[in-house]
């Protein structure tokens, strides 16, 4: 299963440095999906990495890296095929 995170809610100021320190090992080719095609902040950024690290990064950056900041986590993605994505739920 391939897990991507949303972009649009990567952007935060507050969280930039966390996000980009946590998410550039497992984003070497900066692969970007439609995960959302009605949305206009649909885009999204996919995780390269094993599914168990992939749910891992997708929970830190859920529970603990943007609540700190009192922000809403990212929205998070899986897709069996890499072609149909859903949103993970909490």
């Amino acid at each position: 299963m391939q897990y991507a995170v949303n972009l649009a809610d990567l952007t935060f100021r507050e969280v930039e440095m966390a996000v980009r320190l946590l998410l550039s090992p497992v984003c070497p080719n900066k692969l970007v999906v439609d995960a959302e095609k009605k949305r206009v902040d649909g885009a999204a950024l996919v995780l390269e990495c094993d599914e168990e690290r992939a749910q891992a990064i997708c929970e830190v950056l859920r529970t603990l890296i943007y609540p700190r900041k009192g922000l809403r986590g990212p929205r998070c993605y899986e897709s069996k095929t890499g072609k149909s994505w859903r949103k993970v739920r909490n």
